[in-house]
């Protein structure tokens, strides 16, 4: 039989870290990564190949990030208290929240993400991109870090529970559709967005398990499982979002 090395990432939705909050003033600052450890020695060639590698994708990332914000953000007046007066998505918005439980979340007509894993408030149930995150087929729920009882609940009977477990399949399509819902709500300037895809924290633990994941993908014999804990976001709403 084959030994499983369970690991356990806990946090709400998916990983705890340092700083992490959902309040309505978002946090300007996010943690940074730890350094890499440096790796063996490497012939003049390859560190000159791999040098040129991280020089063009450092080039193309501020390429495209400034085409990015050219096309999504509009002109800003200068001012001398810009410093003082920043201006990002939530500006001029209204902050929706669930409460913290699941009773609270209910009687606020919240309903359950199973692509956040929280109760979200209505205006932010996006059942495009749950439609999307589902197709993967990796979505299951387990009771075990093992992965070895599947929980067949499904919509708010999942969100009553206080935790479950998720594959790294499963982790890595949620960062990848919530990536793709980021942008579209960046994009298209949508009228009301969730809290997750707007906290800064939890693009950086996206971003920094997509890059992760491959190796750990790499280690034989493993069963890596994410606690999931069961969170309440919150929405934002523009002036805009009764108009439509």
């Amino acid at each position: 039989m084959v030994s499983h090395r369970h690991m356990e990432i806990q946090y709400q939705p998916f990983l705890k870290y340092e700083g992490f909050t959902d309040d309505p003033i978002l946090v300007e600052a996010s943690p940074r990564t730890q350094p890499r450890q440096p790796g063996p020695p490497r012939a003049p060639y390859c560190q000159y190949r791999m040098l040129s590698i991280h020089v063009a994708s450092h080039i193309m990332v501020i390429i495209m990030t400034s085409l990015f914000w050219v096309l999504v953000v509009p002109g800003l007046p200068a001012s001398d208290d810009q410093q003082q007066h920043r201006v990002n998505i939530t500006t001029g918005a209204k902050y929706l929240t669930c409460g913290n439980s699941t009773k609270e979340a209910k009687s606020r007509s919240c309903r359950f993400d199973v692509l956040l894993n929280n109760w979200v408030p209505a205006p932010c149930y996006d059942v495009d991109f749950i439609a999307e995150y589902e197709e993967d087929g990796s979505s299951s729920a387990y009771r075990d870090a093992a992965l070895t009882q599947r929980i067949e609940l499904g919509g708010e009977a999942l969100g009553a529970l206080e935790f479950y477990y998720t594959s790294r399949r499963d982790h890595v399509n949620h960062c990848a559709v919530m990536w793709r819902k980021q942008f579209a709500n960046l994009f298209e300037r949508r009228a009301a967005f969730d809290s997750v895809i707007a906290d800064p924290f939890h693009t950086e633990h996206c971003s920094q398990y997509l890059l992760d994941a491959p190796g750990m993908a790499m280690k034989g014999g493993e069963v890596e499982s994410t606690k999931t804990f069961v969170g309440f976001a919150g929405c934002w709403v523009r002036d805009e979002y009764g108009a439509k």
